[in-house]
């Protein structure tokens, strides 16, 4: 589970593959899985614990998740493999599946993966160029199936690291953390082109990095408000100015 999507209230499911969202019991291979399933459903349908139990919840929590394996693997089983994608790379790989939950029309607002790697104290060069590559191949690959599914309307791909790199480079031919640092948005619905000023190489801070010129918060309120009609106070603790890379109101 990656630690941003760690949370004090809810839980959110973590996948490797859709193999893993499979309803499955520790059977013979005799029993197939029309009977496995029929097995789990009895079970889940059985009714034990009092009103507000943590039996309850478990029972309940039980169902919900039967429930929702069956949906998606419903939602999948005719659902053609689409190619395009450099399997090579483990991130065409998660997108390649972040694509199909999408085109299997759930309802889920957000999904989020990520491309390790970038801190880069030695040896930047290659390691920054391939990394790259495998970010630029992998995007166009998601965005080019979800295009053809005609899906891609329905999608604002954010893209964004941690942190920043210094300017001067190390004596291991890398560079350490930084502060500013870009931030990628993508899609049908995204204004092209570069949001707020160029890096001001002659103006920087006490450290001899960049100063930033935009708080993330504003590229969180813009998406929180125009594409997710979500009230970006209430996850952000204030009001934040939006930038114009999307559009005033959901298309």
């Amino acid at each position: 589970m990656p630690q941003a999507l760690y949370g004090s209230q809810r839980q959110v499911p973590s996948l490797l593959d859709l193999q893993q969202f499979r309803r499955r019991l520790g059977v013979p291979e005799a029993a197939g899985p029309q009977e496995q399933r029929a097995a789990l459903d009895k079970i889940a349908g059985q009714t034990r614990g009092s009103d507000g139990s943590l039996l309850q919840f478990v029972e309940r929590s039980t169902v919900l998740t039967y429930a929702s394996s069956a949906r998606l693997e419903g939602l999948l089983k005719d659902q053609k493999t689409a190619g395009g994608y450099p399997e090579f790379y483990g991130l065409a790989r998660r997108l390649k599946l972040v694509a199909q939950l999408i085109k299997a029309g759930l309802h889920t607002s957000m999904y989020y993966t990520q491309l390790g790697g970038f801190d880069t104290h030695a040896n930047q060069q290659f390691t920054h160029a391939n990394l790259l590559r495998e970010l630029g191949d992998s995007l166009k690959a998601f965005l080019e199936d979800l295009g053809k599914s005609g899906e891609a309307k329905r999608v604002a791909v954010v893209v964004f690291s941690e942190f920043g790199r210094r300017l001067t480079e190390n004596a291991s031919g890398g560079t350490d953390h930084g502060t500013a640092a870009p931030v990628l948005v993508l899609g049908p619905a995204v204004k092209a082109g570069i949001h707020g000023p160029y890096p001001n190489l002659q103006d920087l801070d006490g450290g001899g990095d960049p100063k930033h010129a935009i708080d993330f918060r504003q590229v969180y309120a813009t998406v929180l408000e125009r594409w997710l009609a979500c009230p970006a106070d209430k996850v952000l603790g204030g009001k934040f100015e939006h930038l114009p890379f999307l559009p005033e109101a959901r298309v």
